[in-house]
């Protein structure tokens, strides 16, 4: 008797395990080709298309970038990652009407979604000087949603919170920029 409660117990078990899809292990992945068996990348590099700006969520701009990069080294994929972790490398920004230093360029994420990614930052921090006269520090915090990717741009559109600064520093920031993947033809984003 005490066999056949224990034998039922695990079927229950199973049974419940299976309904919550613990039976099925999905995994994203960053691959080089669109098609066939993934090719998984180690870095994504992408140049800063047009002018990039920086804005009160009311939309007046504070700071315009005619160039930036973007470099990151992807650090866990596939095998159950969900999602697709990298660290940014590099985050640069050149040719703008105000000096915008990098202070922590800090991790991305990408969420696979079909061919295209969702991407979050954590931990990057800029300075922009001159904005009203002072320095502002904004940053993207434990986590925030910047934009998406379609395989050959990264594009961002994100509300950018004021990590440090006077009082004349806007609290949140509008940040929207595109930058083409330079390092590969196409990215694919994958949910396996």
């Amino acid at each position: 008797m005490k066999y056949l409660k224990m034998l039922g117990l695990a079927a229950v078990a199973a049974m419940a395990l299976m309904a919550f899809g613990a039976g099925t292990a999905s995994a994203d992945e960053v691959c080089t080709n669109t098609s066939g068996a993934c090719e998984q990348i180690n870095t994504i590099e992408a140049s800063q298309v047009g002018t990039g700006t920086l804005e009160t969520t009311g939309g007046t701009t504070l700071v315009t970038c005619a160039a930036g990069d973007i470099h990151v080294s992807v650090t866990k994929q596939g095998a159950g990652v969900d999602p697709i972790t990298g660290t940014i490398d590099t985050l640069k920004f050149t040719e703008c009407s105000n000096t915008v230093t990098t202070l922590n360029a800090g991790n991305l994420d990408a969420s696979a979604s079909g061919t295209n990614g969702t991407l979050s930052a954590t931990g990057s921090e800029v300075t922009v000087n001159g904005i009203f006269g002072v320095s502002c520090v904004y940053g993207s915090g434990a986590a925030l949603d910047i934009g998406t990717t379609n395989g050959t741009t990264l594009t961002v559109n994100a509300v950018v919170p004021k990590i440090s600064g006077p009082l004349v520093c806007p609290p949140d920031t509008r940040w929207k920029a595109s930058f083409k993947i330079t390092n590969h033809s196409t990215v694919d984003f994958r949910n396996n």
